[in-house]
């Protein structure tokens, strides 16, 4: 038998305690599926917490979504989950809960998009969601804009048992990419001043007309 001498014993000891550990990290059960949602990192837009990405596809829709960030202030965030039984009303729900939680979108302009895959545990079937917010909705893509990616650049990549989510991904994230413009995102900039500023006109007239009327009223 071969005899370590004192001072390796411990380090070797050490060695197999973590090799251990690692094995049992390894092993453990994914987190539960939200909501509610793990925090948010500040400048991630992919969180692949399905494991159904590749590394060079994540790191290329993550790079689309910060320039859509970046040149038009919209958030795009796109995640995915193991979450088995859901349906299309809950899937919605699940979207909504993560845009809500993480606040995605800039405050007052409601521009932002999750695009949510709700996979059971086979990681190739489930729910896709692309849920926007009312100002992404208004300004570049309606929800039947989305249902058309969903259906015509999204499925042809998982129908018949494909279960190419890599290639789905991609083309989601293109099509968006190119939908998500500067011009567009001044119309929503306008939009919102033109609204303020009707908002700042319009209240002290209402009060006026208000005790005008009541005036009236009392005379």
């Amino acid at each position: 038998p071969h005899v370590y001498p004192v001072a390796i014993m411990p380090r070797l000891i050490a060695t197999t305690v973590g090799s251990l550990a690692l094995v049992l990290v390894l092993a453990a059960p994914a987190a539960a599926a939200g909501p509610p949602f793990p925090a948010p990192v500040d400048g991630r837009y992919v969180y692949d917490t399905a494991g159904v990405f590749s590394a060079p596809v994540v790191a290329e829709v993550q790079a689309r979504l910060v320039a859509i960030e970046q040149r038009t202030g919209a958030e795009v965030v796109v995640y995915t989950q193991v979450q088995s039984g859901v349906d299309e009303q809950e899937a919605r729900d699940d979207a909504d809960a993560l845009g809500n939680q993480w606040g995605i979108g800039q405050a007052g302009f409601d521009d932002g998009l999750v695009v949510l895959f709700d996979l059971d545990a086979s990681r190739c079937h489930g729910q896709i969601r692309l849920d926007p917010g009312s100002g992404f909705a208004a300004t570049y893509l309606s929800e039947a804009d989305l249902q058309g990616i969903y259906e015509d650049d999204m499925l042809p990549h998982l129908a018949g048992g494909a279960c190419d989510m890599d290639g789905a991904v991609l083309a989601a994230a293109a099509q968006i990419d190119a939908s998500v413009t500067p011009e567009r995102a001044a119309q929503l900039a306008a939009a919102r001043q033109a609204h303020a500023v009707a908002g700042l006109i319009g209240a002290p007239l209402a009060c006026v007309l208000l005790a005008g009327l009541a005036l009236l009223a009392w005379w």
